[in-house]
């Protein structure tokens, strides 16, 4: 991935998938659907709609978060993917992508899904679950140098969170 930040620290990335190409074997009956939590981040479409659906057939609770792939997606499969997720997640203009492709608006998303969780960059994140809205305001840092990973590193707060019942 070739990732552009500007001095507004907007991105565009240029990416090749490599051997994300070809779907990855995986036998979903070893895992116990009890004791799991799954997140479908951006990767092979084929993938990501396979463990969707494999996710929502075992009863295992699972994030969708399509990230960069969403200019790929087509309307049918990005709604059978983020119906049944406990929760969607996704930056702000992620999001607007997702009601664009889908012609959902964020009310008619959270029939489909448990909670939607947007990232707003600098100023934090808004949880919408259900009739309620709450803004959750970032963290100060000492120091911004580069902000590439904190999507990701705010993912994996959120499923420590989750598998910690808080």
């Amino acid at each position: 991935a070739y990732i552009t930040t500007d001095q507004a620290d907007n991105k565009i990335t240029g990416f090749n998938p490599g051997a994300m190409k070809f779907p990855a074997p995986f036998d979903f009956s070893t895992v116990n659907p009890k004791g799991s939590i799954a997140i479908v981040a951006p990767g092979n479409l084929e993938d990501m709609t396979k463990c969707s659906a494999a996710y929502k057939s075992r009863g295992i609770d699972y994030i969708f978060d399509p990230g960069q792939s969403l200019p790929m997606w087509e309307k049918a499969e990005l709604v059978k993917c983020i119906d049944g997720s406990n929760i969607l997640i996704s930056n702000d203009y992620e999001l607007e992508l997702i009601v664009s492709k889908t012609g959902l608006d964020k009310k008619e998303l959270l029939k489909r899904t448990g909670a939607i969780i947007t990232t707003l960059g600098e100023v934090g994140s808004r949880i919408s679950a259900g009739k309620f809205e709450i803004e959750i305001p970032a963290a100060k840092p000492n120091e911004v140098k580069d902000p590439t990973g904190a999507g990701d590193a705010y993912r994996a707060g959120l499923i420590k969170g989750l598998v910690q019942n808080l």
